[in-house]
């Protein structure tokens, strides 16, 4: 029986084969799906005194260092290559099986039924190609016309082809002082994509001042195989100016493809640096996501250790974590009790100039209409963080009683300070705005050789607490313009027009459906009123406000 020979290119990057594997004992990880991996140990060395591993990482460009801890030797160099090894292949289809059977006596049954036996002699073009089988005479045959074959010789099973694997080779060269030993102490760090942490917050609340707040972890692992090591959490921004360059020691180009869970941060908005990757679109999937289904719960031996600050990152550690590539896990990390205020807030939206309203389409018009005839409160717990380490931007489940409130969205919150955490809208605190022109003075301003008219208008908020205990509002009313004052004490500042406003706010969506005149925003910023009030149950307040603006 004679066996072909043929050669596999089989590229086994990033993943362990055979005894060789490095162990890891140390991940940093970071919520935008990076991780420092710190491995470490005592390998077996070749005839040369060198190192040499089966797995090659796939660190960004500049962030893979290597090094040695072993007496007499020093490390000169890392080289990433190939190798070819001999293997064995067993046949993936009967037409493979017939390429590894010449000389083999069997019967062959084609596809109309009719059936030929004789010894296979040889296969001309390959899988697709012609068999000869010699019968009473020599009989040509398409392999695709062969439907079943009865080997006379139950070994025929064991046929195997004789094939070359190429495999990657990472070896660590050593110069020793000396013979070279048995084995060596080397290790490597780098950074690399595929292991991430998310960050969900439970806020309980225990009486009218008093919350707990727990936080917990969700790893995702699409890294390597994780067995007691020791892991750190990052809170705060990681600056990986080469985040999505490969470093030529892989021998890739490509990062490997990952799950939806580390999708590139820049595509969910990577702006809000703190905040999770991809964290928007996870939550937008509740209830029907990849993993909802998902039980996810940590091993007993997971401990969570103490936490420390490093520069401008805070770190949670959390010590002994076992956990596969494509597992996930979910495990405790603080809990702490902090004190808070329930506050009201409500913001009054900003009303565009009445000249610039006939330059709205008739459904832009809609769209400021209702959005100005729907101010709403809302109800926040105002959160003091006195915890030894930062609120991080996270989720947020908020529950009293035992039943859940609300989910809001934490935002990262320095120790010692405050922080807003959304409950829900208030509707039992009703709000009714509105505003008129008071004056208009055509002549109110030369400038520029132009004249500019002076108007003067005036807004009302009534509001009512329809609640039956007395609470605590804070209102806001930005207005375009210069803000002339403010009744009930309201505090009246001019803010900067670019800077202080919340374009992004869909309040705002209707200033970038008109071409502003260029000397708008040099006759007119911006002024914010705010208002701190206490209401009693069924209490009525009209708030008032006077602003101005030039319009020419």
């Amino acid at each position: 029986m004679t066996r072909v020979a043929m050669v596999l290119l089989v590229f086994l990057a990033g993943q362990v084969v055979g005894s060789d594997a490095l162990p890891i004992r140390e991940v940093t990880v970071f919520k935008d799906g990076h991780a420092m991996v710190l491995r470490s140990g005592v390998m077996p060395t070749n005839d040369a005194g060198d190192v040499t591993l089966s797995e090659l990482p796939q660190p960004i460009l500049g962030t893979f260092w290597a090094f040695e801890r072993q007496d007499g030797a020093a490390l000169r160099s890392v080289k990433a290559g190939s190798v070819e090894e001999p293997t064995e292949v067993e046949p993936g289809n009967l037409q493979h099986l017939l390429l590894l059977s010449t000389d083999e006596h069997m019967t062959l049954t084609l596809q109309d039924a009719s059936t030929v036996t004789g010894t296979l002699v040889k296969v001309i073009g390959g899988i697709n190609g012609t068999a000869l089988v010699q019968s009473d005479t020599l009989v040509a045959i398409p392999m695709a016309d062969i439907r079943r074959v009865h080997f006379s010789d139950a070994s025929a099973a064991q046929a195997r082809e004789q094939a070359t694997v190429q495999r990657n080779r990472l070896t660590i060269d050593l110069g020793w002082e000396r013979t070279p030993g048995t084995q060596a102490d080397v290790g490597m760090m780098y950074i690399q994509k595929g292991l991430r942490w998310i960050p969900s917050y439970r806020v309980t609340i225990l009486d009218e001042d008093t919350a707990r707040v727990e936080l917990q972890a969700t790893l995702v692992n699409e890294l390597a195989d994780l067995q007691d090591v020791s892991a750190h959490l990052v809170v705060g921004v990681p600056a990986f100016a080469f985040a999505h360059t490969i470093d030529p020691i892989a021998l890739q180009q490509q990062v490997a493809q990952l799950g939806p869970y580390f999708d590139r941060a820049d595509q969910t908005g990577y702006a809000m640096s703190n905040a999770i990757m991809a964290q928007t679109a996870r939550m937008a999937e509740a209830g029907g996501g990849r993993y909802a289904g998902d039980e996810i719960a940590p091993p007993p031996d997971v401990e969570v250790g103490g936490t420390e600050s490093k520069e401008d990152l805070y770190v949670f550690h959390v010590d002994h974590l076992t956990l596969a590539k494509g597992e996930r896990l979910v495990v405790p990390i603080a809990t702490a009790e902090v004190p808070f205020e329930p506050i009201y807030t409500l913001t009054l939206p900003v009303a565009p100039p009445t000249e610039a309203w006939q330059y709205f389409n008739t459904d832009q018009q809609r769209q400021i209409a209702s959005m100005l005839s729907k101010p709403a409160a809302t109800h926040v717990l105002r959160m003091t963080n006195s915890t030894e380490h930062p609120f991080t931007t996270a989720p947020a489940l908020i529950i009293r009683d035992g039943r859940p409130l609300a989910q809001g969205m934490m935002t990262y919150t320095a120790k010692t300070s405050k922080v807003d955490l959304e409950v829900t809208k208030a509707v039992d605190i009703r709000v009714e705005t509105t505003q008129k022109e008071s004056t208009r003075n055509h002549d109110g301003l030369e400038w520029n050789d132009h004249t500019y008219a002076r108007l003067n208008l005036e807004g009302t908020a009534e509001v009512t607490n329809y609640k039956d205990r007395r609470v605590k509002l804070e209102v806001t009313k930005y207005v375009l313009g210069i803000g002339d004052g403010a009744s009930h004490d309201g505090d009246v500042e001019q803010v900067d027009f670019y800077t202080d406003l919340d374009w992004s706010s869909p309040d705002f969506q209707w200033y970038r459906w008109y071409g502003w005149p260029w000397w708008w925003s040099r006759l007119n910023g911006a002024a914010r009123i705010t208002w701190e009030l206490d209401l009693d149950p069924g209490e009525h307040v009209d708030l008032t406000w006077q602003w101005h603006y030039f319009w020419g």
